[in-house]
């Protein structure tokens, strides 16, 4: 397997080719995201913050690694593969890699725990205990404040990156037989080689973040506004639904996006 040094500009393309993918595919690229990471989210969400937290983390590599490769096979060229049997293709891939990505989700809770604890010297710990606990900030201007945002800013990007690290360890650890350690350290020598174009490729889901977040803000006003007062009963409902709706729209095309930056990172040798 060999290393690709890519240019800035392929994040702008590694982008462009998942938000194609989508539009594309829209209901198989979010039926792929929603069966890989719902029964998770939903078994984390029954445990204490902690403990559900590091259970995503054990497995997010693998199912990083899962949606890589159901994205490679809704993808491909000729007849469109059926969603249903690109997860079931990604399921049967992931029984031949356990052990890996094993080690690999261990030490992916570990990298984790070091990025979001680092910033507390830049905020005293308030991102540090909304990511690990779920506490919220103190106040709004607590929000507002530069030491937060530095922190927040920072514990985003070296998640991105380590994210990346362990899903292209993890994909190398599958298709390269690599040893867990050796699968790391080509996986994180890819992402500072590359580093560049993956800072444009996480400025870049930044900016399609914050136009999903407007989008649903201006739905969320119309039905306020459609169901005003006590003839509001039913805006709960729908409001969540439209918040799960930009949620895994945004995380279909995100994660499908990991795809396009292993395949022009790596090639074979």
């Amino acid at each position: 397997m060999k290393l690709n040094v890519v240019p800035a500009r392929m994040g702008a393309v590694w982008v462009r080719l998942s938000l194609q993918a989508f539009f594309r595919r829209p209901l198989a690229t979010v039926w792929v995201c929603f069966s890989s990471l719902m029964p998770v989210v939903l078994i984390a969400s029954a445990l204490p913050a902690v403990l559900g937290g590091v259970l995503i983390s054990i497995l997010l590599p693998a199912i990083t690694l899962g949606l890589m490769i159901a994205t490679a096979q809704i993808v491909r060229p000729g007849k469109p593969t059926p969603a249903a049997q690109a997860f079931i293709t990604a399921l049967q891939a992931l029984r031949t890699s356990v052990k890996p990505l094993a080690i690999l989700g261990g030490g992916y809770v570990v990298t984790t725990f070091v990025i979001v604890s680092l910033p507390a010297v830049l905020d005293g710990g308030t991102v540090m205990r909304m990511f690990l606990l779920g506490q919220l900030p103190a106040s709004l201007e607590v929000t507002r404040g530069v030491r937060y945002l530095a922190a927040l800013g920072l514990t985003l990007f070296l998640w991105l990156l380590n994210l990346l690290v362990f899903g292209y360890a993890a994909a190398l650890a599958h298709w390269c037989n690599m040893l867990p350690a050796k699968s790391v350290f080509f996986g994180f020598m890819a992402c500072i080689r590359n580093i560049k174009a993956l800072t444009v490729y996480g400025l870049l889901w930044l900016g399609v973040n914050l136009v999903l977040s407007a989008i649903l803000f201006m739905l969320i006003s119309v039905i306020m506004t459609a169901l005003p007062g006590s003839a509001g009963g039913g805006r709960s409902p729908l409001i969540g639904v439209l918040m799960l709706a930009d949620a895994l729209v945004f995380c279909s095309m995100f994660f499908s996006s990991i795809w396009f930056t292993f395949r022009d990172s790596f090639s074979a040798t």
